[in-house]
């Protein structure tokens, strides 16, 4: 049996709108996903911990968001996720295209959308 792990670097082209911190709020559970302008990405579970729950590196191709997780203890790594998304204001929409990662797709698509903060 072989198995192919898919890898790929960070893409440095981003969408300026999808950069920043996003609220999810899921009842009294909050999560926050930080989208880097260096293609990284960092998901904080437990705001008043401190600690990163999952990094990772995500491309876009037109308005899809190719998402990888690489490391962190909630991380599901060699899964790739692929979401369309849509920015309109404060609020970020995301759609499941495709995704083997059971809580990342949970939390994604849990929500209408996540909301803009400083």
């Amino acid at each position: 049996m072989t198995f192919m792990v898919m890898s790929f670097t960070p893409s440095p082209r981003t969408n300026e709108d999808l950069l920043g911190k996003w609220l999810y709020e899921i009842q009294d559970y909050k999560v926050i996903i930080e989208f880097k302008q260096d293609g990284s990405y960092a998901v904080d579970m437990n705001l008043e911990d401190d600690i990163t729950n999952v990094t990772g590196n995500y491309q876009i191709n037109n308005q899809e968001l190719i998402l990888e997780d690489v490391s962190g203890e909630n991380a599901c790594i060699g899964d790739i996720g692929k979401y369309t998304y849509k920015v309109e204001g404060d609020k970020l929409m995301l759609t499941v295209v495709s995704d083997d990662c059971s809580g990342r797709k949970g939390m994604m698509s849990s929500v209408p959308h996540a909301k803009k903060v400083k």
